[in-house]
């Protein structure tokens, strides 16, 4: 069967960008003290405790780690209150509040809702009382599909999800392909089990073997226990395999035979184990091309592709494009776009699809935290160009979409693979693949 069609989210005070607080009183509703962070790796929001004292940093000593090469390794210290106030620590890139830089050790009070700038990062802090359900957990981006075409594939989930049958997942990058495998695992009678994603192209090969089919004690150096993979943790729910086209030879072998026998061996094991797993798969390369090469079993794609599904580029469903901006501005507190705004988003091509929409979207929020609402200027976005000619073989679009996070990242390709939600290993191949010269390290 085949269709053709996020979306593309230690010590006690020690978070990642999710401390939370707790209800008072009513369960749905509290003073809410947020934190909104957009930096390299995305925008996030998160609840902060009032009277809370928060370094913001790099590095593995903070109480809120932002992964961002402009900001230093203890970058500043938010004292959240009324007032809120910021101190600089002695940062590399500075500290600045209305667009002064703070000294070192100097501390300056920030008005709610007032833009902060580390280094290349921003953040902002709102108040105000919320509710749960609005708020802390806006409604899905599944629930917006307006186009004909995206109501028929989450209409086709009320037949497939509930089914035996596999499924892959085909679309370019950002298209939402992790979301609808969980939709699958949402609706199907494995929802109350695990759901379990892996990145194939995120780990090296030794490694990503023994996270998805674990290993025994002594199989490998540092093998000091028994450890069960993946897909053993996943037993009785889904497993969803992101990037599959990444997936290494001896690991597609082994793969295989789980599809076939439903029995797995860990590295180093002489006896296979039962398991019962239901397999997703996603990928935005294209098979077909790395059967021909060699690269990918054909008989592992004909296991994996009981339904397949393609979601479409977001550029392919403009009638898309404004209510899925505002749904990600409302779960920031911002629903309000001019006109300029709107022209804006909807003549962009969006080579990031819903993935950068989100992105720019919720950067656009903190810049215009002082208006209200947001203007063109706030997106950021990069001049249109005309897309340049695909080599044969390669899925469309992709070399416009690496030339678009290169530039976004200013040549630096470490960050330009969080962009494209890739390794740095995957996007170098897809670079040599497509002719385009890696930029200097560093390079602007």
């Amino acid at each position: 069967m085949t269709i053709r069609g996020d979306w593309t989210e230690r010590r006690p005070r020690r978070v990642t960008l999710q401390t939370v607080v707790a209800s008072t009183g009513d369960p749905r509703v509290r003073d809410d003290w947020q934190l909104v962070i957009s930096a390299a790796a995305g925008v996030v929001r998160r609840h902060i405790q009032p009277g809370a004292e928060l370094v913001i940093g790099r590095g593995d000593r903070v109480d809120i780690e932002v992964h961002d090469d402009s900001v230093s390794r203890r970058h500043a210290r938010l004292r959240v209150g009324d007032p809120l106030r910021i101190e600089d620590l002695g940062s590399r890139n500075g500290t600045f509040v209305a667009g002064r830089r703070l000294a070192a050790g100097e501390t300056a009070t920030v008005p709610l809702g007032a833009v902060v700038e580390l280094g290349s990062t921003f953040l902002v802090v709102h108040r105000g009382s919320l509710v749960d359900g609005l708020a802390a957990n806006p409604p899905s981006a599944e629930m917006l599909v307006v186009g004909e075409t995206m109501q028929r594939l989450y209409g086709l989930l009320d037949t497939v999800a509930p089914s035996k049958l596999r499924v892959l997942i085909l679309g370019e990058t950002g298209t939402g392909k992790d979301v609808y495998a969980r939709a699958v695992h949402a609706r199907s009678d494995r929802a109350a089990r695990p759901f379990v994603a892996l990145n194939c192209a995120s780990l090296v090969e030794s490694l990503l073997e023994s996270e998805l089919f674990g290993h025994e004690k002594g199989a490998f150096t540092g093998a000091t226990e028994a450890k069960p993979g993946l897909l053993e943790q996943a037993d009785g729910g889904t497993v969803f395999l992101d990037e599959i086209g990444e997936l290494p030879a001896a690991a597609q072998a082994k793969l295989l035979r789980v599809l076939e026998n439903g029995e797995l061996l860990r590295i180093g094991g002489l006896k296979p184990r039962r398991i019962d797993v239901r397999l997703v798969a996603a990928t935005n390369a294209d098979l077909d091309a790395a059967i021909a090469a060699g690269k990918f079993r054909r008989d592992l794609y004909y296991r994996l592709n009981g339904c397949v599904v393609t979601l479409p580029p977001l550029r392919e469903r403009p009638a898309e494009i404004m209510p899925l901006a505002r749904h990600f501005a409302a779960a920031l507190g911002c629903a309000q776009f001019t006109d300029a705004a709107e022209r804006a988003l909807c003549a962009h091509p969006w080579p990031g699809n819903v993935r950068e929409l989100k992105t720019v979207v919720e950067r656009a929020v903190l810049l215009s935290a002082r208006r209200g609402a947001i203007d063109a200027p706030d997106l950021m976005l990069s001049p249109r160009r005309i897309p340049p000619t695909v080599p044969p073989g390669v899925a469309p679009h992709e070399r416009e979409q690496l030339l678009e996070a290169l530039q976004r990242a200013h040549g630096n390709q470490k960050e330009a693979a969080k962009l494209l939600g890739l390794s740095r290993q995957t996007l170098s191949k897809k670079l040599d693949t497509h002719g385009i010269g890696r930029p200097r390290k560093g390079g602007a």
